[in-house]
C-alpha cells in the first residue's frame, strides 16, 4: 500500500483515497505494549484486528481508481 501518495484526481476533480483499517494485523511499536500477552494475541488473529481479504480488496479499487491506498 502507498505511503504518503498524493491522492488521485477524479474526473470531477474529487481527490479518490482508499483505506484499508483492517488489512493486516501490525501494530506500530508505539502501541506494541498494549497488545502483550495472550489475550491481546488471540484479539489479534481475530476478525476484531483484521479482515481477511480487505487488504486484496483495498488494492483492487485502489487499482481500478488509479487512487493510493493506505
Amino acid at each position: 500500500m502507498a505511503e504518503g501518495a498524493p491522492a488521485a484526481p477524479a474526473a470531477d476533480g474529487l481527490a479518490v483515497v482508499v483505506s484499508c483499517e483492517h488489512g493486516g494485523r501490525a501494530v506500530p511499536p508505539e502501541y506494541a505494549a498494549f497488545f502483550a500477552g495472550a489475550e491481546a494475541e488471540r484479539a489479534l488473529d481475530s476478525h476484531r484486528a483484521h479482515d481477511e481479504g480487505a487488504a486484496d480488496v483495498a488494492r483492487a479499487l485502489g487499482e481500478r481508481l488509479e487512487a493510493p491506498v493506505f
